[in-house]
């Protein structure tokens, strides 16, 4: 992990933060509107661009985010 980029790095740790809260509550994000902050750049415009990013590790982390968003509001 230390030779990836801090870009992915950062957004790794969102990205399996919010996952390890969806799991760990049993759903518990269901219905909750959650605020992503970071100081990171790159990782915030990865993010809000979404599935556009050129990086393939990022484009990756990028989407297992909204297959999160889909699982959740799907639920609705």
């Amino acid at each position: 992990m230390s030779v990836e980029s801090s870009n992915f790095r950062e957004l790794k740790n969102l990205v399996d933060s919010l996952y390890d809260q969806f799991k760990e509550a049993t759903g518990s994000l269901l219905g909750r509107e959650v605020f992503i902050f970071a100081n990171n750049a790159v990782a915030e415009g990865a993010f809000y661009r979404g599935m556009s990013s050129t990086s393939p590790k990022l484009f990756e982390l990028v989407f297992k985010l909204r297959r999160l968003e889909l699982r959740l509001t799907r639920k609705l």
